[in-house]
């Protein structure tokens, strides 16, 4: 049985690279923020090569955790989700992590699935169309809707309709974090680093084309024309603030901005010709990004090519606006979203 619905609820996303909040009102199927706030914490430190948790990137994601928890107690919140991706995926130590955000905050952590979290992701997502998608496109029930999720540790697909039904999803250990780890050695990005990075996400993500598609179509551009394509997440978020050289951030400049591919593939070119500290200067990107950017950019650029989109309509609603309703409406089920292992 789902959850009462209506009232003040939070959910905290501990991601690959940040710790987020979102403080909502719930009425009815939709989501009203009150509030959103990030800590960029890098849990996902050093986890693809150890699969385990750096001392010191657990301890400050877990004071973020704590610090955040609170914040939603002092709004009124009446319940809070906490739940946590990739980087908690892939740890053999996630279990030490998750009793200590217990022990400080009192609520348990959901590590989600990667099909969990797609799913989440593309109902919060969806949950936002009827604001993102406002320049008279329409989102009707014969238009399909593609969903695309670029984090730090895993980047997800989610293919299915404006009304919320799923028809394909999948995720991919492709992240920005990830893949900054293992192919990313110089700065400026070498030519041989540079091959090495695109290399490694074309092989990444070859495993997400065949869940979607199958294996007699891997090779297709999936996507039929006049799909609607909506990004989400830290990623590409930031790319819309850079290319409008938003300083401060601007969520309302950023939410339902439409981000070409041109613009991305721009963007790449100058990032990989910059230096780290360079990059730590430009309008719209926070300064602990700078060293991950160009893998996260040049994932979304392959992801985008690859679906065949010549544009993403960006959307603050995400994976935390998804939380906040399977908690709100489902009561937290059903439970194979949650990574059982």
């Amino acid at each position: 049985m789902g959850a009462a619905f209506g009232g003040r609820w939070a959910a905290i996303d501990i991601g690959t690279n940040s710790v987020r909040l979102l403080v909502a009102e719930v009425r009815g199927d939709t989501v009203v923020a009150v509030r959103r706030a990030l800590r960029l914490t890098r849990l996902g430190q050093g986890v693809d090569r150890e699969r385990r948790l750096a001392p010191e990137a657990a301890a400050r994601t877990a004071a973020a955790v704590a610090e955040l928890a609170q914040q939603a107690r002092d709004m009124q919140a009446k319940d809070i989700v906490i739940a946590g991706t990739s980087a908690l995926r892939d740890a053999r130590d996630r279990a030490d992590f998750c009793r200590e955000v217990e022990r400080t905050t009192g609520l348990p952590v959901y590590i989600l699935s990667g099909p969990g979290e797609a799913a989440l992701s593309f109902m919060g997502a969806v949950r936002g169309l009827a604001s993102v998608a406002g320049d008279g496109e329409g989102t009707g029930a014969a238009r399909e809707v593609w969903i695309v999720d670029v984090g730090g540790g895993s980047t997800e697909v989610v293919r299915g309709t404006a009304q919320g039904q799923v028809v394909a999803r999948a995720s991919a250990d492709v992240g920005a974090v990830r893949m900054t780890e293992a192919a990313v050695r110089s700065d400026p990005v070498s030519a041989e680093d540079w091959c090495h990075l695109t290399a490694a996400i074309e092989q990444g993500l070859a495993p997400l084309w065949q869940a979607l598609l199958g294996d007699g179509q891997a090779e297709g551009v999936p996507a039929p024309a006049g799909g609607l394509f909506v990004g989400v997440g830290g990623t590409v978020t930031t790319l819309a603030a850079m290319d409008q050289q938003l300083d401060p951030y601007d969520p309302d400049k950023v939410h339902g901005y439409r981000l070409s591919r041109s613009a991305v593939a721009g963007m790449l070119e100058r990032m990989r010709a910059a230096t780290v500290a360079e990059r730590r200067t430009w309008p719209g990107l926070q300064p602990q990004r700078a060293d991950i950017i160009l893998s996260g950019t040049a994932i979304v650029l392959a992801v985008m090519t690859r679906l065949g989109a010549d544009s993403l309509l960006v959307s603050e609603a995400d994976l935390l606006d998804g939380l906040i309703l399977w908690a709100a409406r489902l009561g937290r089920d059903p439970a194979y979203l949650v990574d059982g292992r």
